[in-house]
């Protein structure tokens, strides 16, 4: 009786419901930006549901995937429907196309789908997942291509990751689903707990496994992204330097020569406008009452100027200035054939540039304008002025500098030409946008694609802010590509391999459990064989003994453990294989029941299990038990069990399949656990890869420049500048010896350390040490004092590891003393040939916890929110590094009472 209209249609709604919640499960296992999954089970599910119910499914797999698709891209913020409305047909042709492939080249009807044979199943995994698994990422790719959800040069990779997701999803999807749907159902039906259940568990396991991955790459892409963001907005602040540089050279220039000269001026700025600069224009801006314009003028034609006048700019917006007001005229302006516009112009005309003139000429500061049009450009690019005021004198008070200006000075600059600099010495992933974060101004964008002021970050992203002569300024800066080193291979070739392996171990089981079944099904059809064959045993003597021969030869030389039991379970008949795997000999066996073999544990399910198919409830049952063998030996087996019923249909006797699994499980957890050590292994080394190039290189070259800035003279860098490149410098030289630190403790857990030692000194090594510490000391008000034994003057060590160590804990003892304490270092011979030096503070001590935790790498007991710096692994690397020189280092201490740190090395003699 074929299904009604209803249950087709409650078909069809599992399918789309199933298929759009496995969907978008394992799309979560998709790294960002990329569409594509490692494991897409939805399509072995899609694949299984048109196998056995038929074309009329095929509605239902469009709008699951459909439906999965919508979510997905909603969640990534591209809610359009075309893509996954194209991803949904190609899901659909492609389980169509794995389904006709199956039925009419494997010669499998719909209700005859058995996959017991190595054949069948070969065929089916190559037709129905390898095969037709090329269509759904064909057609998903170019959908992502099409709608814009990715570009070009990332449809090969999610190509490749799509064809490798569906494929797996059939691989391990559609052997999972036949066990639920599939027909006939006295070969599916024993698989869920055979065949299902292992894949699912397997499965699960490796999905987990990959999300952690998955969560460890995300963090990785997100400190790469942090690091070359902070390089981008680092090099943004260094060229923004330029600008303001040359403006102080001009202003102390106008400030010593009032009346410099066109020529003079030209010849003045030539170095900072040279091939390269990011600046537009220098110039000077002097101040010209109403009564001295016909002067000012004339004064500037016969510099060369021939058309010189003192006008305003005509563009839309601009101000009418007061008639009476004076004038802040462009007098100086290089290049001048670059700014020919220029000359002449009134800049308190300029409605952006007069806000910044006030606020120059009453604080005497750098003031940068609000983006504007610029009078050199015909366009529509965005420039910034920065104007300082020259005096007259030096006027102490807001009133006096008004009455004592004299002009300004100004520096031209267009931001997206900076920002185009510094975008190209920056990761090629990276997009920016600089943006005027006031509420005010009429071009809160500076440079960038237009649109980005407002555009909604991604997850990837960045926001510096900047303060740049008195404008608020932020640099935007997200991922507008794929990372390099960071597309997700690692979590893919992860969760490919433990899939595969799964998929590998689905075959076999299917293998298997067809192979069982085939024998159960032939030991079955030949003990009907030789029941006929007694019947008719005066009638057919030497047919039944070559039949009696047949099944002996099959009994006696099965791969398997054969058992024949009465109702009850006591044996009758067992078969040498069997024997050998519970080391009972035949007889032995016959006079106990299988239960009293069985692991206790286990013996519930088992009766329980017989009853059920005595009374006729299920026709066999397969499960994984113990048994217990003579020699007291657990063995894991894989039983299949079924009734025998004589000639009326009466129970007769169970048969049982036994089959010796313990190798096969040792195996795999030997296999996952491999795995996940090569994994971490991998992790690790690329980290410290990473660490070691990407953070002590660059960092290096910081410091050398800040040094080589440092010894450029007195008459390039004020006071104020010095004190920033001197903190700039301690910032470096903390972040160098955290990297170093961290580097240390590498080598340490590696065993790459490498110790030379010799007898040492104390004395030479102890003053050394605090001689880089002294004024750190004294900044504090710290007194330190050595008093060492004649008898324990020098130890057998490494130089340079030692004085690390005693740097190490002198520096703790100071950072984490009272002002005004005390540092003393002491020594002693002990009776052992051994010697030990103590450092002990008069600081906040440690309680007992703290002392518990204190060798613990990376805590920092508590107290990372205090102002002394650290990673918390100093100690650490200091016990480690003793312990390395045969040595210990051990803590005595009371909370509140300060700290005795004593290290404990080998003595040598003088």
């Amino acid at each position: 009786m074929p299904p009604s209209p209803a249950t087709w249609v409650l078909r069809g709604l599992l399918v789309s419901l199933g298929y759009a919640l496995i969907g978008v499960l394992a799309l979560r296992l998709a790294l960002p930006p990329s569409y594509a999954t490692p494991l897409y089970p939805s399509s072995g599910l899609a694949l299984a549901a048109l196998l056995c119910w038929g074309w009329r499914m095929l509605p239902a797999v469009v709008l699951g995937s459909f439906a999965a698709n919508v979510l997905l891209a909603m969640e990534r913020g591209q809610p359009s429907l075309l893509g996954p409305a194209l991803i949904g047909l190609g899901a659909g042709l492609q389980a169509w196309a794995g389904a006709w492939a199956v039925q009419r080249l494997c010669g499998a009807p719909r209700q005859d789908l058995s996959l017991t044979e190595p054949r069948d199943l070969a065929l089916f995994y190559a037709l129905g997942a390898g095969l037709s698994c090329l269509i759904s990422p064909s057609i998903g790719a170019a959908a992502l291509w099409f709608s814009g959800a990715a570009t070009l040069a990332q449809l090969p990779s999610t190509w490749g990751h799509w064809w490798v997701g569906d494929t797996l999803g059939v691989l391990i999807g559609a052997p999972i689903t036949l066990t639920l749907i599939g027909q006939p159902r006295a070969t599916w039906a024993p698989r869920r707990v055979s065949v299902a259940l292992p894949m699912l568990a397997a499965t699960l396991l490796i999905v987990l496994a990959t999300s952690q991955v998955i969560d460890w790459e995300t963090q990785g892409q997100r400190q790469a992204f942090e690091r070359d963001a902070l390089a981008a907005s680092n090099a943004l602040e260094v060229a923004l330097q330029e600008p303001l540089q040359a403006l102080a050279a001009n202003q102390l220039l106008f400030s010593l020569h009032p009346n410099l000269t066109r020529r003079d001026f030209e010849r003045g700025t030539v170095a900072r406008m040279a091939a390269g600069s990011r600046l537009l224009a220098l110039g000077w801006a002097a101040r010209v009452g109403t009564s001295e314009l016909a002067a000012f003028e004339q004064a500037a034609r016969r510099e060369g100027l021939g058309d010189f006048r003192v006008h305003e700019r005509q563009r839309p917006g601009d101000l009418s200035p007061p008639i009476d007001e004076d004038r802040l005229a462009i007098r100086l302006i290089e290049p001048l054939q670059r700014n020919a516009g220029a000359p002449g112009v009134n800049i308190r005309a300029v409605p952006q540039a007069r806000p910044a003139l006030e606020h120059a000429a009453r604080t005497g500061l750098p003031a940068a304008t609000a983006g504007f049009g610029l009078s050199q450009d015909s366009g529509d690019s965005t420039g910034v002025v920065l104007y300082q005021a020259v005096y007259a004198g030096e006027p102490a008070d807001e009133a006096l500098r008004q009455q004592a200006l004299r002009g300004m000075v100004f520096a031209t600059l267009r931001p997206d030409q900076l920002l185009d600099t510094v975008m190209r010495a920056s990761a090629p992933y990276l997009a920016f946008c600089l943006v005027d974060t006031d509420p005010h101004t009429a071009r809160p964008l500076l440079a960038g694609k237009p649109g980005c002021a407002a555009q909604t970050l991604p997850r990837l992203s960045r926001v510096h802010k900047l303060q740049f002569s008195g404008r608020a300024w932020e640099l935007r800066a997200w991922a507008a590509g794929p990372m390099p080193s960071h597309d997700g291979m690692g979590s893919l070739l992860f969760a490919v391999v433990g899939l595969i392996s799964t998929a590998l171990l689905g075959a076999l089981l299917l293998t298997v459990t067809g192979r069982a079944r085939r024998i159960a099904d032939l030991v079955t059809e030949r003990t009907a064989e030789l029941r006929r064959e007694v019947q008719e045993r005066e009638r057919a003597a030497e047919a039944l003994h070559a039949s009696e021969e047949r099944f002996r030869n099959i009994f006696e030389h099965a791969a398997v453990g054969l058992v024949f039991t009465d109702l009850r379970g006591v044996p009758q008949q067992v078969n040498p294989y069997f024997c050998r795997l519970v080391g009972y000999s035949s007889a032995e066996l016959m006079q106990r029941s299988s239960i009293a073999i069985t692991h206790p544990d286990d013996r519930a399910e088992d009766l329980r299990l017989g009853r059920s198919l005595l009374r006729g409830e299920i026709d066999s049952y397969r499960r994984d038990k113990r048994y217990i063998t003579k020699s007291g030996q657990i063995v894991q087996v894989r039983a299949l069990v079924s009734m025998q019923r004589d000639a009326r249909g009466e129970p007769f006797r169970l048969v049982g399949v036994v089959e010796d699994v313990t190798d096969q499980l040792r195996l795999r957890e030997l296999e996952r656990a491999r795995g996940t050590a090569e994994a971490a292994n991998q992790a690790k080394n690329e980290f410290l890869s990473r660490i070691s190039h990407e953070l002590r290189t660059p960092l290096n070259a910081i410091l050398g420049y800040t040094q080589l800035l440092e010894l450029g003279g007195e008459t390039q860098l004020g006071e104020q500048q010095r004190g920033w490149l001197a903190q700039s410098r301690a910032a470096g030289w903390h972040l160098l010896e955290l990297i170093n630190e961290t580097l240390d403790w590498s080598r340490i857990e590696t065993g790459a350390l490498k110790l030379e030692l010799a007898p040492q000194a104390l004395q030479p090594l102890l003053a050394s040490s605090w001689s880089m510490l002294e004024a750190d000391a004294a900044g504090r008000g710290i007194a330190y004092s050595v008093a060492l034994a004649a008898d324990a003057q020098q130890v057998y060590a490494d130089a340079t590891r030692l004085k690390q160590v005693f740097t190490n804990l002198l520096s703790n003892a100071i950072k984490y003393n009272h002002p005004q304490g005390q540092v003393r270092v002491s020594s002693q011979a002990l009776g052992n040939g051994r010697v030990e030096i103590t450092v002990t503070d008069t600081g906040l001590g440690l309680s007992e916890a703290q002392q518990a935790q204190l060798f613990q790498p990376f805590n920092r007991l508590g107290r990372e929110l205090g102002q002394a710096e650290g990673t918390g692994i100093g100690l650490v690397i200091c016990k480690r590094l003793v312990e390395a020189m045969q040595g210990s280092l051990t803590v005595r201490s009371a909370a509140g009472q300060g700290a005795s740190f004593v290290v404990e090395l080998p003595g040598a003699a003088p």
